[in-house]
């Protein structure tokens, strides 16, 4: 099928050192050089502005608590 005919990097191509962040331009950038699909996930805030964020929560990524708004 066509959603298993190349890999898929989720967020990206990034890794756990955070030398490459996920849902950056560098993340998905590295992943097309590779010929992978990218998958992400977008969120609205309140004013209509799509947040390319995976987490419903700020928590993991900036340390604050929080939610896209």
């Amino acid at each position: 099928s066509w959603l298993t005919a190349r890999p898929v990097a989720h967020r990206g191509l990034h890794d756990m050192n955070k030398t490459r962040w996920e849902n950056t331009l560098s993340a998905f950038a590295a992943a097309a050089e590779r010929g992978y699909a990218i998958e992400c996930d977008v969120h609205l805030s309140s004013d209509g502005v799509p947040v390319i964020i995976h987490d419903g929560d700020l928590r993991r990524l900036t340390g604050k608590d929080g939610f896209v708004r």
